[in-house]
């Protein structure tokens, strides 16, 4: 191929990435389903750090924490015409790291034992008994009752627990002092505690809260 046709294929190829970019998660996954590999390229771009810094902060592991975000994008990729999203297309991936960090995190405490946190080894092993179904039955229990949360505390949780966003985030992205954004999740877990007093596997909470 002779270098000026070269250019112009790698001209063409970094425009239609641009155009890419300036689409809502909504427009990439419409595209991502019609098998545009460069709009999943700018999807994995946009995700990828925030994904991987989750992972790290439960398995403090780069090579494990890489390979799970990248495990969760492949299956993205390959079912991508399966899939339907009905939160926001951030906390779908931030669900999928979750399991796959979970699966990861009962690998490692059957093999060594490691230094994991005490709340996800018990996490790890409700999750590993319960049946899948059961688990999202709970995990929809859950979502109706933060619903009955004011509106703004509501919010703020669900960027927490869905989105996976500290509290330096959701404060630059509402506007508000992280101190108000800290007394509104305290408040909103004392809440979420009173109204799930009654749920049978009150252990959920170290999965979430």
């Amino acid at each position: 191929m002779a270098p000026s046709t070269v250019y112009q294929v790698d001209e063409e190829k970094n425009m239609q990435t641009r155009r890419y970019a300036g689409c809502s998660d909504e427009q990439l996954m419409a595209y991502i389903q019609r098998g545009h590999e460069q709009a999943f390229e700018v999807l994995y771009d946009r995700y990828w750090h925030e994904l991987y810094r989750f992972a790290w902060n439960v398995l403090r592991s780069e090579a494990d924490a890489k390979d799970a975000v990248q495990e969760v994008f492949v299956s993205f990729w390959m079912r991508r015409d399966q899939i339907e999203i009905t939160t926001t297309l951030a906390a779908y991936l931030h669900k999928a790291v979750h399991y796959k960090v979970l699966n990861s995190a009962s690998r490692l405490l059957e093999g060594s034992r490691t230094h994991l946190p005490l709340s996800y080894e018990m996490a790890n092993a409700f999750a590993m008994q319960i049946d899948p179904i059961a688990l999202k039955e709970l995990e929809d229990t859950l979502s109706r009752q933060m619903a009955k949360l004011p509106p703004a505390m509501e919010n703020v949780l669900r960027m927490s627990v869905e989105e996976q966003l500290s509290t330096a985030e959701i404060a630059r992205h509402l506007g508000l002092s992280e101190q108000t954004i800290k007394n509104q999740l305290t408040a909103a877990r004392k809440r979420m505690r009173i109204l799930c007093r009654d749920m049978v596997f009150p252990v959920l909470f170290f999965m979430f809260f």
